[in-house]
């Protein structure tokens, strides 16, 4: 089983220099795979990402940290399933988690949502649908600096604060601000439950 997501880059056509949303999302790709045959940007500010399953949620979370640091948001889609065939470029493969991030990303125009999962099992959809949900409402409260400790605890999972203080010339008390106004804690016991359920679907 994997994860495709599929989004874009909200607030870019607003933006006079493209880097500033462009890098932070390749470079936070580029950390989960290789350009094009895990990932691509395409049609301007559109991507496509192809990651294991269990690590779609986390990659999801760690590119909105990287763009709401940038002043960026995004919208993405997250479908799990199979890949039925598989192309040097991930945008010409297909497969069921091509199709359930297809619809999924489809389903959220005309509404507010930024953040959706789908898979070939109902009633997984309808429990996930309902923390995804939850996890939207977490990260809209992201400042700039809480997306930004965010991001780097991504970038450096096995960093302790004070690791994270140093990169940013920042104290620990303020790295420990920041994750709390960002609810990291509570965000983590989301990953930990979504990597524990994938493991029993696979």
């Amino acid at each position: 089983m994997i994860a495709v997501i599929t989004g874009d880059v909200i607030g870019s056509v607003k933006s006079t220099d493209v880097q500033s949303w462009m890098r932070p999302l390749t470079t936070t790709l580029a950390a989960y795979g290789k350009e094009p045959k895990n990932w691509q940007v395409y049609r301007g500010d559109s991507f496509q990402a192809m990651v294991p399953a269990h690590r779609g949620l986390t990659l999801a979370l760690h590119l909105r940290a990287a763009l709401r640091a940038s002043g960026f948001g995004l919208r993405m889609s997250l479908g799990l399933g199979e890949v039925s065939h598989r192309d040097p470029q991930v945008t010409r493969a297909n497969g069921t988690a091509f199709v359930h991030s297809g619809q999924a990303f489809e389903s959220m125009a005309g509404t507010k949502r930024t953040l959706v999962i789908r898979s070939g099992d109902k009633e997984f959809n309808r429990n996930w649908d309902v923390y995804f949900f939850l996890l939207e409402a977490l990260c809209d409260g992201w400042t700039t600096g809480a997306a930004e400790i965010v991001a780097l605890q991504f970038d450096n999972p096995q960093a302790v604060q004070s690791d994270l203080a140093a990169k940013l010339r920042i104290t620990q008390p303020s790295v420990s601000a920041r994750l709390k106004v960002a609810h990291f804690e509570h965000i983590q016991k989301v990953l930990e439950l979504y990597e524990e359920t994938l493991k029993s679907l696979t």
